[in-house]
């Protein structure tokens, strides 16, 4: 049985154009940030507030993967209940659900942090190609 042939044009530019694409990858660590950056400044303003130190705990940063948004330090160890929830038997008095205040922040940032990562996710695709 005779093996189907493939001839592909351009196979040279296609792979250097797909490893640039690969190390392209690292520019959405800016996307990434500036996304996280928009979820952060909206949580700020709707933590929880005693004190103001929760608020000032509120941080993001990007990495090519993801953009993280933190709250919270060692000091500051009720950052993670206030969003999520205390764990059962754990809560302070008249403390148990969370108010999930980075998690809304980022559902309602969407509209202004997503076109900025589609742009920039694009701008490296466009940069694949063939012939």
């Amino acid at each position: 049985m005779a093996r189907p042939q493939v001839e592909v044009r351009g196979a040279t530019r296609l792979r250097a154009t797909l490893r640039q694409a690969g190390m392209d990858m690292q520019d959405l660590k800016d996307a990434n940030a500036r996304a996280a950056a928009t979820v952060a400044a909206a949580a700020r303003t709707t933590a929880p507030r005693v004190t103001g130190t929760l608020v000032s705990t509120i941080r993001s940063t990007g990495t090519a993967l993801a953009g993280v948004v933190r709250a919270g330090y060692k000091r500051t160890p009720y950052a993670g209940p206030n969003n999520w929830g205390w764990p059962t038997g754990s809560a302070p008095r008249g403390h148990y659900g969370g108010s999930n205040f980075i998690t809304t922040a980022a559902a309602n940032t969407q509209p202004t942090w997503l076109p900025i990562y589609l742009r920039d996710l694009q701008s490296i695709i466009n940069n694949v190609k063939g012939i």
